[in-house]
């Protein structure tokens, strides 16, 4: 398994990859969101990720809290369907944070 990773592509644009499962994230994961709260904008491509579970959904909803709090606007692109499926599943509407511009940076 890959430990969860998020790089700076361009501009407003972020990619996380690895598998985002609960023996992937730890603690540098979590404070590598320090970068949503000094942006305005941010735009996180999960494209690479490969695996999710409920842990992964619980960091998404962390960025989107980091988001909250810092009036960052934020969006997701490339969500894999777990992530979307986990979402549902739990009752999270993740359809205000999903991108609907091109994927392209």
């Amino acid at each position: 398994m890959k430990i969860v990773k998020i790089t700076k592509a361009k501009d407003e644009h972020y990619e996380m990859e690895g598998d985002l499962v609960f023996l992937t994230i730890n603690k540098k994961a979590i404070k590598a969101l320090d970068f949503i709260k000094k942006e305005k904008k941010v735009n996180i491509n999960l494209e690479k990720i490969k695996l999710a579970d409920s842990a992964g959904l619980a960091l998404v909803i962390e960025c989107i809290k980091y988001s909250k709090i810092n009036e960052t606007k934020l969006s997701f692109s490339h969500v894999p369907e777990q992530l979307l499926t986990l979402a549902k599943l739990g009752g999270f509407d993740m359809s205000p944070y999903l991108s609907i511009t091109s994927n392209h940076f």
